[in-house]
């Protein structure tokens, strides 16, 4: 969403003539600069940007760099009210909260996509939260809309919107206040190299802390839908089948947090990824659902019966069932889609219904690895498609109980 289209329209045209009289200029990278500061409970983000250091440029390539950089800056400003929010956090108390921002931001392959999450005292005065985004291509200067990304826009929102009722709603508490997900905004979206973020207004959707909710889709769930010349086809490609580096890997999520990891504590990761509260339990361990919607079809395991309190018991497992991870893809890689790629597994656990259940699994089969860093779990559906991934501490026993 853009604050101020008619101003953004016109510094992206002035910006992409400039453009057009250098199509061959070579300028340094973009970086986006981002200051947090802080008061008690208060806090902005405020976004500049400035050009890779490094670069030798002619007269000609600096003025256009230089002309690329104010545009960019006065998208930012003007697009997340800055000036505004710096105002009213200047007249912010320590101890009452009155602006509290967060921000996402990914630049890459001559892109910038960046939500900023805005809760508290508006730029207008109002009280309530502000999902804003901006999404520009740095080639032309122009917007990135969701049309602009898809070969068919009304196609792609249909699957979307069919991930948002089997992933989501399906799933939904009925203590939400508000979940009008459905149909989706297509105004109001950022993008990384991992996927789509669908931001929605409080109104619509209203999470638990009373701020608006989000949805994230990954980009190999809908990459179908995305051409050569959509300017986010390159970061939506799907991961290349990379043996050695499943062998060697040290974590699975891809983009994930350091907290989300074997080993690490299971209160790092409550406190940094929001877990849910109260576990589900397989016949062996807690299992806990990460809620932060970059990570949706996320969860970890710690072991039911440990010496320690829940909070310091290491991470024994972390499992994925939405993921395309160095090749392998839940809901398309196929049981001799994995042997061909990691050989003949060392083991094969058979899991019907009711061991399935024990172990929050569908029914099928899994196949084990034993990697560097871990024991690979790839569980294969009753259909001999992968349905979870899952890294686990060790090796499971079979299912003889």
């Amino acid at each position: 969403m853009f604050g101020n289209r008619r101003m953004n329209r016109g510094l992206a045209a002035l910006m992409c003539s400039l453009l057009m009289m250098m199509p061959g200029a070579s300028l340094a990278e973009i970086v986006v600069d981002e200051v947090t500061s802080e008061t008690g409970v208060n806090r902005i983000v405020k976004a500049s940007v400035r050009a890779q250091d490094g670069e030798t440029l002619t007269e000609e390539e600096k003025l256009i760099q230089d002309t690329t950089l104010l545009m960019i800056g006065g998208m930012l400003d003007m697009n997340f009210q800055q000036g505004r929010a710096e105002q009213i956090f200047a007249n912010a108390q320590a101890d009452s909260m009155r602006i509290r921002q967060t921000a996402h931001t990914y630049v890459g392959d001559n892109m910038i996509s960046r939500a900023l999450l805005w809760e508290g005292e508006q730029a207008d005065g109002r009280n309530g939260y502000t999902a804003m985004c901006m999404n520009v291509n740095l080639t032309d200067g122009m917007p990135i809309t969701f049309e602009t990304m898809f070969t068919d826009a009304n196609a792609a929102a249909q699957a979307m919107e069919a991930i948002i009722s089997r992933d989501v709603l399906s799933g939904m508490s009925d203590y939400i206040e508000r979940a009008e997900l459905l149909p989706m905004p297509r105004d109001s979206f950022a993008f990384d190299e991992y996927g789509v973020t669908v931001y929605y207004d409080d109104d619509a959707y209203r999470t638990f802390d009373g701020l608006g909710g989000s949805v994230k889709i990954y980009w190999y769930e809908i990459d179908d839908f995305i051409g050569e010349g959509s300017p986010v086809y390159g970061i939506s490609r799907p991961q290349i089948a990379d043996a050695d580096a499943i062998k060697n890997a040290g974590a699975l999520f891809f983009g994930g947090h350091d907290m989300l990891a074997l080993g690490a504590k299971l209160g790092d990761a409550m406190a940094a990824c929001a877990l849910t509260d109260e576990p589900d339990y397989t016949t062996v361990s807690k299992l806990y659902v990460v809620d932060d919607p970059a990570f949706r079809g996320a969860s970890v395991e710690i072991p039911k019966y440990a010496d320690t309190a829940d909070e310091e018991t290491p991470i024994s497992v972390v499992r994925h069932t939405r993921v395309n991870w160095q090749g392998l893809t839940t809901g398309e890689t196929t049981r001799e889609d994995i042997i061909a790629l990691l050989g003949e597994p060392e083991k094969t656990i058979a899991y019907d219904e009711d061991d399935a259940a024990d172990m929050l699994l569908e029914p099928g089969e899994s196949l084990l690895y034993t990697c560097t860093n871990y024991v690979l779990q790839a569980h294969v559906d009753g259909s001999g498609v992968l349905s979870c991934l899952m890294l686990r501490d060790a090796m499971p026993e079979e299912m003889l109980y």
